[in-house]
């Protein structure tokens, strides 16, 4: 194909070098050919102006045409020219080769007409033949000689330009031949090599578009393997649980009713589980149905807290709102989504804080925005996770099952929510202990 297209391009380049010269060189070859013809017209009226003038100053000083003859056979031989002077009636009066002298002219030679200048009376006409045999054979040959070097000069130049041509077309096929090659790498699923191009332009900016590309497709490879490895070791646990109570309850080993019990929590954990991705790829694909309304961002914190005080309260932890007294502005979002987010990021802290620890969401607002923080006061969150707190199925402590610790999508899903309404999330550990997670909304989604 690369083979294909250099052909393509170099005869492309053939085809538009052979015309331009060949226009070039009939254009040239017709307009030498015009200038012959004009210049001879011109060296026939400056030699009929030259004769004319000598002519007349002749005649003025004898006041006749007497013994004129001599003199325009001179100059005919001379000039290499026949000279023909005839009367004002074109009776031949001196023909420079004596033949048609008393006879009438009636040639259509190029001519000028004899006047006095005095009162203009008409003296007679001069009438020059063409040029002789010899200088016509010399602009011939001016003629042929500019054809020559016109067309060598024409054939040197196109074979000058294909040599070009064919370096230029090997120049500009390299870099999509280098760009095939690595596109047929990623087909193999190898993302490791990078094109390199070293010219500036478009060429480099393709380059660099495809590298941005192919790391992309790295990354997104990468994630489409941890994620179905993934979700196959989130189904395992509960799908394993449920196969291992179906065998005792064969073997008579458990009743009937534990197993029951233990198929609906597994079946719990894994409409949970499915539920989450469902929800995690309407959102990736922006799909995630959403009903903004005015809200008071203070009442969004009171609602998450009433909801999860009784899990709080289970575990021994105290679960609080503080902020600034003063009046914030109202936020235009979808309560049941900040609720949502909220209630992810304080149950997460509820599972990360010991018992008579706090959590606390912290409701503030600043220039254009609303600012939600929940603190806790457990262990913090180690250095090396929170890069990744937000990744899909990440989880901190790694012990927990998936019944006490969630599907691990938590996280990115509010990330997910946050952003669909043009704000952010992010997190820190807090100096005095426990971790601070920050979400800022625009007062109007962007």
């Amino acid at each position: 194909m690369i083979g294909g297209f250099q052909l393509r391009l170099f005869a492309g380049f053939t085809v538009v070098i052979v015309l331009s010269l060949g226009t070039v060189s009939l254009y040239v070859m017709q307009g030498t050919e015009q200038e012959i013809e004009v210049y001879e017209e011109l060296t026939d009226q400056l030699y009929l102006t030259r004769m004319e003038h000598w002519l007349l100053g002749y005649h003025a000083r004898g006041e006749s045409w007497d013994d004129v003859r001599g003199s325009v056979e001179e100059m005919g031989v001379l000039s290499g020219r026949r000279i023909v002077l005839t009367d004002p009636d074109d009776e031949v009066i001196v023909d420079s080769r004596h033949v048609m002298v008393g006879s009438v002219f009636e040639s259509d030679w190029p001519n000028r007409a004899l006047r006095s200048s005095r009162d203009g009376t008409l003296l007679g006409t001069v009438y020059v033949g063409p040029e002789s045999s010899v200088a016509t054979a010399y602009t011939q040959d001016l003629a042929r000689s500019i054809g020559f070097f016109l067309f060598w000069g024409s054939l040197v130049a196109c074979a000058a330009a294909l040599v070009l041509t064919a370096m230029l077309a090997r120049r500009m096929s390299k870099p999509i031949h280098l760009l095939v090659d690595a596109a047929r790498q990623i087909g193999t699923g190898d993302f490791s090599g990078e094109v390199s191009i070293r010219e500036k332009g478009e060429f480099r900016e393709l380059a660099a578009a495809f590298n941005g590309m192919a790391r992309d497709l790295e990354r997104v490879a990468a994630f489409r393997k941890n994620l179905v490895a993934d979700i196959a070791h989130e189904l395992r646990t509960p799908l394993a649980n449920i196969r291992g109570y179906i065998e005792a309850v064969e073997d008579g080993l458990v009743s009937a009713d534990d197993a029951v019990a233990t198929f609906k929590d597994d079946a719990v954990t894994l409409h949970r589980l499915v539920e989450d991705l469902q929800e995690l790829a309407m959102a990736d694909a922006g799909s995630l149905p959403m009903i903004y309304r005015l809200l008071d961002p203070r009442a969004v914190a009171e609602r998450v807290v009433n909801a999860m005080k009784n899990t709080a309260a289970a575990e021994g932890i105290a679960l609080q709102i503080s902020g600034p007294e003063t009046e914030l502005p109202e936020l235009v979002a979808d309560a049941q989504r900040i609720q949502q987010v909220l209630g992810n990021l304080v149950e997460n802290a509820i599972m990360h804080t010991a018992r008579g620890g706090t959590v606390t969401i912290v409701v503030d607002g600043e220039p254009g925005a609303i600012v939600y923080a929940v603190e806790d006061t457990g262990t913090g969150i180690p250095e090396d996770d929170l890069d990744r707190i937000f990744d899909r199925f990440h989880r901190v402590d790694t012990s927990r099952t998936r019944a006490t610790g969630g599907s691990g999508l938590g996280l990115t899903i509010s990330r997910q929510l946050v952003e669909a309404h043009g704000g952010s999330i992010a997190v820190v550990n807090r100096a005095e202990g426990g971790s601070r997670f920050t979400v800022r909304l625009p007062l109007i989604p962007g």
